[in-house]
């Protein structure tokens, strides 16, 4: 696995816009992201990292289409099912590596049409569907 490390600063503007997108459930705006590259089987992927008051929320993102997604358990997969992406929770991660080596916990139906399970590791899954 290769990482590449990207962290930048944002605002409190560009992290309502992002965090309102992506995680409608979050409400406070976020001054600090960390984002990766990490690359699997020769495949590209980002890799998200928001830093909330107490906690984290992690997203691993394919970078081409159809988009998979592997999140933690802060994301809920009625969002995945409304836009038809193929997501995969993980619960009890705090990095990239614990999303990688976590047992897949709920996956999105169309996750679930193309191979996805719940037991799955996260590293098989992004290798399977990204």
């Amino acid at each position: 696995m290769a990482i590449k490390n990207r962290s930048m600063a944002v605002g409190p503007h560009v992290a309502v816009c992002f965090s309102t997108a992506l995680f409608p459930n979050v409400l406070k705006p976020m001054s600090r992201v960390l984002s990766q590259i990490i690359t699997l089987s020769g495949k590209s992927f980002s890799a998200i990292r928001l830093q909330l008051d107490g906690c984290a929320l992690l997203a691993i993102v394919s970078d081409s289409k159809p988009w998979v997604w592997l999140a933690c358990g802060y994301v809920d997969v009625s969002r995945a099912e409304k836009w038809s992406h193929s997501l995969g929770i993980v619960t009890g991660v705090d990095s990239f590596d614990d999303m990688l080596n976590a047992q897949i916990k709920a996956v999105s139906r169309r996750a679930e049409k193309e191979g996805a399970a719940v037991g799955m590791r996260g590293r098989h899954y992004l290798e399977l569907l990204g």
